[in-house]
């Protein structure tokens, strides 16, 4: 299942994630942003609409993080839902989704 919706301009991507970023859906995700990385140079995942999240979707969201960094790639996370939010914060990952998010 590809997450990558919407490409739009040139060298950017979006991809949005789906309500249930469950256990099942964390390899679709790792899979589209390995997909998104190799060909775009700025990639902004929309978070919105997630209602249940996986430490393995969010644990996939952190390693592109890592990978933009090292990259120089621009990656962001467009407006995270309150599950998602509160999930960061149940890891420990407040400060990364802080950082990671949209301005």
């Amino acid at each position: 299942m590809p997450l990558i919706h919407s490409e739009n301009e040139a060298g950017k991507a979006t991809l949005s994630l789906p309500d249930d970023l469950d256990l099942p859906v964390a390899a679709s995700l790792v899979e589209s942003l390995r997909a998104a990385f190799s060909e775009y140079s700025d990639i902004v995942v929309i978070a919105a609409t997630v209602e249940r999240a996986s430490t393995a979707a969010v644990q996939a969201l952190v390693a592109a993080t890592a990978h933009a960094d090292r990259s120089g790639q621009r990656f962001a996370i467009a407006a995270p839902s309150d599950v998602l939010t509160d999930m960061c914060a149940d890891l420990g990952l407040s400060g990364w989704l802080k950082e990671w998010s949209l301005k």
